[in-house]
């Protein structure tokens, strides 16, 4: 195995979505039939892999990884490879499918329109770079729930049962309104243990004065003694 090969499978996390709640906008795409269609993202917790087929690097990487974990999973994910590239024709994209031995019911589309799919990829803040080798482009692997909303992102290439039994987990809760998920999903997020730790900070702030105050004022104040009782023998002076 490759060192790439080696980076990629320990390099693999899963991450709330950078917007979340976000159901991304409408997308034409082309298929290895040349059959124009658009671009859907609901029916089941979806795998969406961006790629462009003459990448020697993370995409096969990636797809191969995919194909060999998702094989183990008793609740199956769509999975929508979406190249980026507007040089790859239908031949590419049928090419690419053999080569990786990819599932039947995977899906290898291209966007149609080259402005567009930057756009859609811009809006799940996935940016990439033309080269004079090809493009450069993080490694991200996109999931989302059965109704087709950002659930999740993997940073790095997911490549086991566990990794992706977890996101399917996240496909499926994004879509529980109840308030218990709702406040699950809030805690995935960094954001909101930053506010919890900042919330506990103050609370110990607090806790440290109110203590402070409470032993100063223990000191500060005056011993009050009461009146000495006169002794008899002064008493007859």
């Amino acid at each position: 195995m490759s060192g790439l090969w080696v980076v990629g499978l320990v390099l693999a996390e899963l991450l709330p979505p950078a917007r979340p709640h976000l159901a991304p906008r409408h997308l034409a795409v082309v298929d290895e039939k040349n059959q124009v269609e658009e671009l859907r993202l609901a029916g089941g917790p979806t795998l969406l892999v961006p790629i462009f087929t003459r990448c020697m690097g993370t995409c096969p990487l990636v797809a191969a990884s995919l194909n060999e974990a998702a094989a183990q999973l008793p609740d199956r994910f769509r999975v929508v490879l979406l190249s980026f590239d507007t040089a790859d024709v239908a031949e590419d994209l049928l090419e690419f499918r053999h080569r990786l031995g990819l599932p039947s019911d995977w899906l290898v589309l291209r966007g149609v329109d080259g402005k567009a799919t930057r756009e859609f990829f811009d809006d799940l803040d996935f940016h990439f770079m033309k080269t004079a080798t090809g493009f450069e482009h993080p490694n991200q692997t996109f999931v989302f729930s059965p109704k087709g909303v950002w659930a999740a992102t993997f940073s790095g290439t997911p490549s086991s049962k566990g990794e992706l039994e977890s996101a399917h987990r996240w496909a499926v809760a994004t879509d529980d309104l109840t308030a218990s998920n709702r406040l699950l999903e809030w805690l995935s997020r960094p954001e909101a243990w930053i506010a919890l730790a900042f919330a506990g900070f103050v609370v110990s702030l607090g806790a440290i004065l109110l203590v402070a105050r409470r032993q100063r004022g223990r000191f500060a104040a005056p011993t009050l003694l009461s009146p000495r009782a006169a002794h008899p023998d002064e008493t007859r002076r």
